[in-house]
């Protein structure tokens, strides 16, 4: 059994290990690092998309 590949030597080699022996770590980094794009890309695409923001909840009580 051939030991386990280095990072810094090889990072697509080692992803694929890691995604094959450690999925839950693997794509929670996966994710955690994909998450700032969509927190600056997703305002834009639901532009995009037709959607429009809601309505703000008033504070206050309406008067008559």
């Amino acid at each position: 059994m051939a030991p386990p590949p280095l990072f810094f030597q090889s990072p697509i080699r080692y992803m694929r290990y890691a995604s094959h022996q450690y999925p839950a770590i693997y794509w929670s980094v996966v994710i955690g690092a994909i998450s700032p794009v969509i927190v600056f890309g997703a305002p834009y695409i639901r532009k995009k998309l037709g959607y429009e923001n809601s309505p703000r909840i008033p504070m206050t009580y309406p008067r008559e």
